[in-house]
């Protein structure tokens, strides 16, 4: 059996989109090469990857940790890895500080150029530290294009080290799933025949919750039978539970908190809406044009790369909440619409967007630089 080299995955969070991610390059590829995975024991990833029978060890990767540098440095020689993935900012500081000192080429991956959170002087920090840390690394992946862009204008990558693999998922599985719509909407408190508007994301301020609870009283004025679902947890969702209050809305809104069962809920839904203030590639996006699910997306960088205005769905000026729930009443108040977008969204999904893709691509990274060392 040909010896498998030994790649160390380490990602910020143990739960969303880039959590998923490294799950799927791991399942994908641990036949070719030896895989240990440094994650937070902060989601379901975390004990999703040791299912797997990988190595995973928990490592905290707070915004000031030198515990979790020391952890990753003496993995890197203790196990003799050849090549490191990293994921996230805070997995990408201490990630390639470690390989910097262990003498292993390093890849590192955006999934979101989260500095945009802080403010002007955390921003510049967190932006110069970036820029130090491009020195050194061997490789860079941006999840989308749009990402890929404005990473160049801000000098956050050698261009020539730089590429862009887009995010992809295994949109088969998807077909493999029969929900009883009925049934779902029934457990949720819902009638066959509302119409429901969902959000399925972190409780965070990247994903602009409150944009969508304000839009709801202005689509209820047009869609009375509209009923809104709110799908996640974090820090900001008693925020928006009290928003809801205060609009007088509670009625006709469903919070879920952190669910398994995400496809399920997405095949009961009937327009999506995900108003980020920002994104790398959203994975959202893609599961719901996996259910050919019609959506309202901010025209922000990730989602543009996604939805074709008009085509698979909306695009929407990011904090504006009238022009979320004008297009939202547009797709509720016509079926066929809603059919004809999701239809579409499916085929650019089965083009674009697939894991064998983005796995085949990512495996290229790795071989190449494998090679180089």
């Amino acid at each position: 059996m040909p010896r498998r080299p030994r790649i160390l995955e380490a990602i910020s969070e143990g739960v969303g989109g880039g959590a998923k991610h490294v799950y799927d390059l791991v399942s994908q590829l641990r036949d070719e090469f030896s895989f240990s995975v440094a994650c937070p024991d902060n989601g379901p990833y975390f004990g999703k990857l040791k299912d797997l029978g990988v190595l995973v060890f928990e490592v905290p990767f707070t915004a000031v940790s030198p515990r979790s540098f020391f952890q990753l440095l003496g993995m890197i020689k203790r196990d003799s890895i050849e090549l490191v993935h990293v994921h996230g900012r805070k997995a990408g500081l201490y990630g390639r500080l470690a390989c910097s000192m262990g003498h292993a080429p390093v890849v590192y991956s955006f999934h979101g150029l989260h500095y945009q959170k802080h403010g002007a002087v955390l921003r510049t920090l967190s932006l110069g530290v970036e820029r130090v840390l491009a020195k050194r690394t061997d490789r860079f992946i941006n999840v989308s294009p749009s990402e890929h862009q404005a990473c160049v204008a801000l000098g956050l990558l050698a261009a020539e080290r730089g590429l862009v693999i887009c995010n992809g998922i295994d949109w088969r599985a998807f077909d493999a799933l029969t929900v009883d719509v009925r049934q779902v909407k029934a457990e949720l408190g819902f009638d066959p025949c509302d119409m429901v508007v969902g959000q399925i994301a972190k409780f965070d301020v990247q994903k602009a919750q409150e944009d969508l609870a304000e839009a709801i009283p202005v689509v209820l004025e047009q869609c009375p039978r509209a009923k809104f679902l709110f799908v996640g947890d974090g820090a900001l969702r008693p925020q928006i539970e009290d928003q809801v209050v205060r609009l007088g809305v509670e009625r006709q809104v469903v919070f879920t908190g952190y669910r398994e069962d995400v496809v399920r809920l997405l095949k009961s839904i009937d327009v999506v809406a995900l108003p980020s203030r920002w994104e790398g590639l959203p994975l959202v996006l893609l599961e719901a044009m996996a259910c050919r699910k019609p959506v309202v997306a901010s025209r922000v960088t990730g989602n543009v790369d996604v939805v074709v205005d008009g085509v698979t769905g909306f695009l929407v000026p990011s904090g504006s909440p009238p022009a979320l729930a004008e297009k939202i009443v547009l797709l509720l108040q016509d079926a066929r619409l809603c059919d004809e977008l999701g239809r579409r969204g499916r085929e650019r999904l089965e083009k674009e967007f697939s894991l064998e893709r983005m796995v085949g691509q990512t495996r290229a990274v790795y071989r190449d630089l494998l090679d180089r060392s």
